[in-house]
């Protein structure tokens, strides 16, 4: 977590060092837990009352680092937040080994932009059968093509088309002779 100087500032002003020290620490419980302040004095509550909006947006980049949508944040296996409990990890080597098996490719699941593309989706609430849908119906498309082929690549399927790319899997599933409609077809 970082703590802006602009924060710190403003409560290292004030004439009561005790104040000041309490201030920060309200801050820096806020950013850290989701507590809420409790000022005791005017100058405190004027001061959390300027910094809100600050406060506020850096809280909302915390939370969403948490839930995967952090620059800094990744990370393999499972994670803990400050208070130990386990949260799910982004699956990036199930999502990058999808595209490998589909696709005949040999991508890496450490590649920082491979990555942030896919932690930008799961940000967005998607998780692996979405991302394993759209490999498979993008590679079902594409890989007789070989123009379309070479699109077949985290940096196009992973892209902000993702949303298209997975209604068109949705709906291809949803054709007969595909997906669970299968047994249906043959009758």
């Amino acid at each position: 977590m970082q703590v802006l100087d602009s924060l710190i500032d403003g409560p290292l002003q004030l004439s009561n060092a005790r104040e000041g020290d309490e201030l920060i620490g309200m801050m820096v419980r806020y950013l850290r837990t989701g507590a809420e302040p409790s000022p005791r004095t005017d100058a405190q509550r004027m001061a959390l009352a300027m910094a809100r909006p600050v406060l506020d947006k850096s809280r909302a980049r915390i939370e969403g680092g948490r839930a995967g949508g952090s620059a800094n944040g990744a990370r393999t296996g499972r994670d803990a937040d400050a208070e130990g409990r386990e949260r799910d990890a982004i699956p990036y080597a199930e999502v990058v080994a999808a595209l490998n098996r589909a696709a005949g490719t040999a991508f890496r699941d450490t590649s920082k932009k491979t990555r942030s593309l896919i932690r930008a989706r799961w940000a967005e609430g998607y998780r692996l059968e979405d991302f394993e849908a759209v490999v498979e119906e993008k590679a079902a498309q594409w890989s007789g093509d070989a123009k379309m082929r070479a699109y077949l690549r985290p940096e196009t399927l992973f892209s902000p088309k993702f949303d298209g790319y997975r209604e068109e899997a949705r709906a291809a599933a949803q054709r007969p002779g595909k997906g669970a409609l299968d047994a249906y077809a043959e009758l």
